[in-house]
């Protein structure tokens, strides 16, 4: 219930375009686990193909920051983690251009990292606008950015990449290529889904939120 509470409050206060543009990041593991599954055709009595596959599949750590007319990702190294040291050096400092535009609204969930009191004290030393209230709790729905993750995953599933490397490149081609115009989308439905969800009563929304706003 106050989960559902907080994101009322939350959705009721951005449901309707408020003047700012908006700035929305997130983490993302992407892995080589074939989410879209693969098949190969073979003549009876044929095996498949053998192909050559790390014994645990690689993952690759991404940041990526998304606004209308922004697109920025940030690659980590293999087995790196978010601490509050590389969330400032990696992700907010090199991009505080972008950050502190003029009526701009950065949107960050709170993994520890990202509310730390230094990360928090640095924002505010450069007058980077976020969200009020604070983002609620278990709402990826509300994140535009979710959705580019779960749509650049698929796209990466279908070059069947198979190690660290070839997650990489893949991962990298389908953000290059991921036209801007479709963020931007996402990026403007956001106002969209918060109204949603106040119309669902704080609840979750599902796959197919679209129809609650019919």
């Amino acid at each position: 219930e106050g989960d559902k509470a907080a994101r009322l409050e939350f959705c009721n206060r951005h449901r309707a375009p408020t003047g700012y543009d908006y700035l929305f990041s997130d983490e993302k593991w992407a892995d080589c686990n074939d989410h879209g599954g693969r098949r190969e055709w073979v003549m009876r009595g044929q095996a498949p193909l053998h192909m050559e596959r790390d014994r645990f599949s690689p993952k690759l750590l991404v940041w990526g920051l998304i606004g209308v007319g922004v697109k920025v990702s940030v690659m980590f190294e293999e087995g790196a983690t978010i601490t509050h040291q590389t969330y400032l050096e990696r992700c907010i400092r090199p991009h505080l251009r972008l950050l502190t535009r003029p009526n701009t609204v950065f949107v960050q969930d709170n993994a520890r990292p990202h509310i730390s009191r230094e990360v928090q004290a640095e924002l505010h030393q450069h007058q980077v606008l976020l969200p009020l209230p604070q983002w609620p709790a278990r709402s990826p729905d509300l994140s535009p950015i979710e959705t580019l993750w779960a749509i650049i995953q698929r796209q990466v599933d279908r070059h069947c990449p198979t190690n660290a490397t070839e997650l990489r490149q893949a991962w990298q081609h389908e953000w290059d290529t991921f036209p801007q115009s479709e963020i931007d989308n996402l990026v403007r439905e956001f106002h969209q889904r918060c109204e949603a969800v106040v119309r669902n009563d704080g609840a979750t929304l599902h796959s197919h939120w679209r129809k609650l706003l019919r």
